[in-house]
């Protein structure tokens, strides 16, 4: 058996396969949503007034477009009211001959880097009624369209700096339109910014910290505050210890040293038989009574008819002398 008779089967099955498909596009062109080469199964195609091929698949309930479906020389492609989502880089891939994109009406937050690049003639693009906060400059990274209208209207835009930046970016590109703030902090007009367009605040536009930027910050500035807490306790500690519990003790020591000595002072001066007075503190007027001072008067003992004591000395011992003689 030559190779010709073992190819023969493999080149019938091929056959086969190749007629089959070619009776099912002929007789049902429709695979799924989409019908190969001519018009997506739930749009309508045809020309307009000027002679331009328009894809009109308002209101179809799609979550994609439906690339691989729509002809190539399509010039405006029209997605209202739909359910998309997001675009990707393949989106519109192949359509190099739009001229206009209207997905307005739909449910769009996301969209990859470089989505609209391979349109050269691009010259607008509807986004009205979708769900974008932000409009990031990657969204039209590798265009190759010279410049396109943007138009922006009823999405929550969050109006900071970043979309400042981002729209200064793009600017060359991309002229927008419509856009209106739905949040944002403004210039003295903290917090929400609703129904302010974009133009109209623009130049109050400054930084916004994003959350954790602000948590960090009040987080380390409660830990400064805290440190220079502890610094302050600390130093009035240490000087609270230095200038007045050491002086007490110091005061204290000096107190006991004198109380010491005057003891001891006193304790010699009985012993050899001195006997001094104290002298009183410079402005005190008390006087100081010791038992030196006391005398004896005979008169005031005959006053009051009591009979007279015998005279005190400091040495404890009385002093000998006879009684007087009253019967005289």
């Amino acid at each position: 058996m030559n190779s010709r008779t073992r190819d023969k089967p493999s080149s019938i099955l091929l056959y086969l396969s190749s007629l089959v498909i070619f009776i099912i596009l002929q007789f049902n062109p429709t695979f799924g949503d989409v019908t190969f080469g001519t018009c997506p199964n739930k749009c309508t195609c045809g020309d307009d007034s000027d002679g331009k091929m328009v894809i009109d698949c308002t209101g179809s309930d799609y979550d994609y477009i439906p690339t691989t479906s729509i002809p190539c020389s399509a010039k405006k492609l029209l997605f209202i009211n739909n359910n998309l989502q997001k675009l990707t880089r393949m989106s519109f891939i192949g359509l190099r001959e739009l001229e206009e994109i209207d997905l307005s009406g739909n449910y769009i937050s996301h969209i990859e880097p470089e989505s609209f690049a391979g349109m050269p003639h691009l010259t607008r693009i509807n986004l009205v009624r979708n769900d974008l906060s932000t409009l990031e400059s990657w969204y039209f990274r590798a265009v190759s369209f010279e410049h396109a209208t943007l138009s922006l209207d009823g999405n929550p835009f969050y109006c900071d700096e970043d979309l400042k930046e981002n729209i200064d970016l793009i600017k060359d590109k991309v002229t927008v339109g419509g856009l209106i703030c739905a949040g944002g902090e403004i210039w003295r007009i903290l917090g929400k910014v609703r129904g302010r367009t974009y133009e109209d605040v623009e130049s109050q536009i400054r930084k916004n910290f994003e959350s954790w930027e602000i948590a960090l910050l009040t987080i380390s500035s409660f830990i400064l505050l805290v440190i220079i807490l502890g610094v302050i306790f600390v130093v009035y500690r240490v000087k609270t210890s230095d200038y007045t519990t050491g002086e007490i003790i110091r005061g204290t020591n000096r107190r006991d040293s004198n109380i010491r000595k005057s003891y001891q002072g006193d304790e010699d001066d009985r012993q050899n038989g001195i006997h001094s007075r104290p002298q009183s503190a410079p402005g005190n007027r008390k006087i100081e009574i010791r038992s030196e001072d006391h005398y004896y008067d005979e008169d005031d003992d005959a006053m009051f008819g009591g009979n007279p004591q015998p005279p005190y000395s400091d040495s404890g011992s009385e002093r000998p002398q006879s009684p007087p003689d009253r019967r005289s």
